[in-house]
């Protein structure tokens, strides 16, 4: 997938500049791997910093 192989060789910031260089086409597998890669970070945070509860908004919104 081209998008992953650009996240994986790139700074980030370089990265999105090459993804939204990509062809239409491209977008959606590029969303998909942004996405997963947020989410695993995110759990990632919860299961660390904020695992004894935190006051992240984005973690409290329901």
């Amino acid at each position: 997938m081209t998008p992953v192989v650009i996240l994986k060789n790139n700074s980030f910031k370089v990265a999105l500049s090459k993804i939204l260089a990509l062809p239409k086409t491209e977008y959606k597998k590029a969303f998909i791997s942004l996405i997963t890669i947020f989410k695993a970070g995110d759990s990632y945070r919860r299961n660390t910093s904020c695992k004894d509860g935190c006051t992240h908004e984005w973690h409290n919104l329901i």
